[in-house]
């Protein structure tokens, strides 16, 4: 999957300041649909963080494969994180919702639990440019948790090969050229 298109400027974002590197942040949010805020993960985490972002940056120099970890959300309510890049949704790899029982009657009832999702993308290309990730909740935040998100070293991808078989072609049709000449004068 390639995204062509280009991100609007956002209010405040958290930079990942070297793709190649990758980076690391924690994320929370407080009601359904949006982000609420991104921190730091800790020093030297590969991504600045400002007051009141809601979202992530990425500018590539040149096409490359992106990947992303999602870890440590937890709520009451089952909560599956949408990914948008750019303003599109983008499916993940994998994705899960595993349900936990913290809390029992004496008869083995449960009394409560807590959902744990995780997911990840693998090798999505992006194009040279900037580009604008977004986490979108389904559910209001009822635990005041926070989740961590991981953004693997972007692999660069060179130039495909039609490039270089079309090179190829257009040098072969002027050496071509220069020899018929060459056999005409």
């Amino acid at each position: 999957m390639l995204l062509w298109l280009a991100a609007a400027p956002a209010q405040a974002t958290a930079v990942i300041e070297n793709p190649a590197a990758g980076g690391h942040s924690v994320f929370v949010w407080e009601a359904a649909g949006a982000l609420s805020g991104i921190f730091d993960a800790g020093p030297d985490d590969g991504v600045s963080s400002e007051t009141g972002s809601t979202d992530w940056q990425l500018a590539l120099a040149a096409p490359g494969l992106l990947g992303i970890v999602i870890s440590g959300v937890y709520n009451r309510p089952p909560t599956v994180l949408d990914l948008l890049i750019d303003g599109i949704g983008v499916p993940w790899t994998t994705s899960s919702v595993r349900a936990e029982v913290i809390s029992e009657d004496d008869q083995g009832v449960p009394l409560e639990i807590i959902h744990h999702f995780d997911a990840r993308l693998d090798g999505l290309l992006l194009a040279a440019g900037e580009h604008r990730l977004t986490l979108l909740p389904s559910a209001d935040n009822t635990d005041g948790t926070a989740g961590f998100i991981t953004f693997a070293a972007v692999v660069p991808v060179p130039a495909p090969p039609a490039l270089a078989l079309l090179a190829a072609g257009f040098g072969l049709v002027v050496a071509l050229r220069a020899r018929r000449t060459a056999k005409a004068a």
